[in-house]
């Protein structure tokens, strides 16, 4: 559920390539994105891609929120936005999801107490 590290991978995922639902890292994807490079449903970043809404020093959206981000109007070019996103999060965010074993089927592991960080 909660994913911290270098390949981060879960609904909240914090980590250089975070992949989830909340994404926060330098190469983050997913649906709410926090970034350097977030690619996104909504997306805050320096070099922020979002379907829906951006913001950040440069960046591509529907909607701007702040910074440099191209508004995009033609219905067309908002297809190739959620063509990107799900190229790059939401192919990721689905197979992590539906596979066995993933963020959402995965067990808790059992930790014992008389040895820290060792499942039993």
């Amino acid at each position: 559920m909660i994913a911290v590290g270098a390949n981060a991978t879960g609904i909240i995922a914090i980590g250089q390539l975070a992949t989830g639902v909340i994404a926060v890292g330098q190469l983050a994807r997913g649906v709410f994105v926090l970034g350097q490079l977030a690619v996104g449903v909504f997306t805050v970043g320096q070099l922020a891609i979002g379907v829906v809404s951006a913001g950040g020093q440069i960046g591509v959206a529907l909607r701007r929120r702040f910074g440099v981000v191209w508004a995009v109007r033609p219905q067309w070019l908002v297809i190739v936005l959620a063509v990107v996103w799900w190229l790059a999060a939401g192919m990721w965010l689905w197979d992590a999801a539906t596979r066995e074993g993933g963020i959402f089927r995965d067990a808790p592991v059992p930790v014992c107490a008389d040895q820290p960080g060792r499942a039993c």
